[in-house]
């Protein structure tokens, strides 16, 4: 983590949708605005979460929901605004032959233990009338989530990625929710001692070269320099992603443009987080330890993010 003001670092892991931070870099759109922001690719999510848990960057990438995990492991994470929105990464698929069954007591596999995925299936409980004490979750591996609700053994679980349309396929599967059936926002996070230590330009300077990168990656005249961005630095040392891979999961995040972006910071975070909020504390996703901290003036700060909209188009 740099101290210095005007050098920056920022971790993520390899997502498409987040190569916008690899092309600021690289595209020098940061430099232009005067700061120096080095992003560091973190290959695993295990190694992620030490970076941001050991303050190995400045900032972070995550869903809000995401920020709970680190919230209950003590970590005092400030949220600085909604930057972007699900478009459905994440689906619930449930086995065709139980689609009209009762959810309760049924099994729901999730790809991992985390507040996010908790959050998901929640979410869609929630639309039935249950909670997350309804049913009985378990945490599997990818592949082996696969092959167990194929077999049969499981009938309703949370994919990502790549696995989606084989259980659609093989399994014999219908998707019932998604992430894009209710708004999850992903935004950037600080350590909240580390953010006060950050002047309110280089933060500005931080979105404007973000929001020149937007730019940058919707122009069809970039697309092979940002194959390679996507493949060289994003997923360096991972399996090669396709034309066709790199689409899929451009369009499994949303960018709203800068007058939508400024509308939901400033005027709907607020109802949205208490909704955020409540689905949260009745599922016990967080300990209850740090309920009382757990409001939208202590977890969000978006003021300076509402500034730069005000003066930026996307």
């Amino acid at each position: 983590m740099n101290e210095q003001n005007g050098s920056y670092s920022l971790a993520m892991v390899p997502f498409v949708p987040w190569v916008v931070y690899n092309v600021a870099e690289k595209k020098g759109f940061w430099e232009k605005q005067g700061i120096e922001v080095s992003v560091k690719v973190y290959i695993t999510e295990d190694k992620y979460v030490d970076a941001v848990i050991n303050d190995k960057n400045d900032f972070f990438p995550l869903p809000l929901a995401s920020t709970i995990d680190f919230i209950n492991s003590g970590k005092d994470l400030v949220y600085l605004g909604m930057l972007d929105r699900s478009n459905g990464h994440k689906h619930l698929i449930q086995k065709n032959s139980h689609l009209q069954k009762p959810l309760k007591g049924e099994t729901v596999a999730l790809y991992a233990e985390e507040s996010t995925t908790k959050y998901t299936v929640a979410r869609y409980l929630k639309t039935k009338g249950l909670k997350l004490s309804d049913v009985n979750l378990i945490f599997i591996d990818d592949e082996l989530l696969a092959d167990e609700f194929i077999n049969g053994d499981i009938k309703l679980v949370l994919a990502f990625r790549g696995i989606k349309e084989r259980l659609r396929t093989e399994g014999d599967g219908s998707t019932v929710f998604t992430t894009g059936d209710y708004l999850d926002p992903f935004g950037l996070n600080a350590d909240r001692k580390v953010l006060s230590k950050i002047p309110v330009a280089d933060l500005t300077k931080l979105y404007q070269g973000r929001f020149e990168a937007l730019k940058w990656i919707d122009s069809p005249d970039n697309w092979e320099e940002l194959k390679s961005i996507v493949n060289d630095v994003t997923f360096k040392g991972l399996p090669q992603m396709s034309d066709e891979d790199i689409r899929i999961q451009l369009g499994e995040v949303k960018v709203p443009n800068a007058e939508e972006l400024l509308k939901y910071n400033e005027v709907d975070f607020a109802s949205n987080f208490d909704e955020f909020k409540q689905v949260i504390i009745e599922n016990m996703i967080l300990d209850e330890q740090y309920h009382s901290q757990f409001i939208l003036e202590n977890i969000v700060q978006n003021q300076v993010l509402i500034d730069t909209l005000k003066k930026v188009t996307i």
